[in-house]
């Protein structure tokens, strides 16, 4: 289980930053013809959305966009090194997740229950 150690050593951006996420996510999303890394940039998209949502109890549609985009222009490579740093620690995250769900399914299994 990902304890708070390795919830602290992930990145931690401003809401406004990870709604730039959300918007790289979805420029890269229409970049690419592949329709499973599509889903990906989908899912990850949405993420930095509820992320967005739950920090600043604000809907999305509130943000300013226009400023957000502005920011981006300015700095988009660092904003998508940021971003990507965050998604992959949260990727490793959920994989440990998902390999100790599995176990607990197994030994739940193999106990009969």
């Amino acid at each position: 289980m990902a304890n708070s150690s390795a919830v602290q050593a992930t990145p931690q951006l401003s809401p406004e930053q990870e709604m730039q996420c959300a918007l790289l996510a979805i420029y890269a999303s229409e970049q690419i013809a592949d329709q499973t890394a599509k889903t990906g940039l989908y899912s990850v998209f949405t993420y930095w959305l509820g992320r967005y949502e739950g920090r600043t109890g604000n809907s999305f549609e509130s943000a300013d966009v226009l400023a957000l985009l502005t920011e981006l222009q300015k700095g988009g490579e660092e904003a998508g090194g940021r971003c990507q740093a965050v998604a992959e620690a949260i990727g490793l995250r959920l994989q440990e997740w998902g390999a100790r769900l599995q176990q607990e399914g197994q030994r739940l299994t193999e106990a009969g229950e």
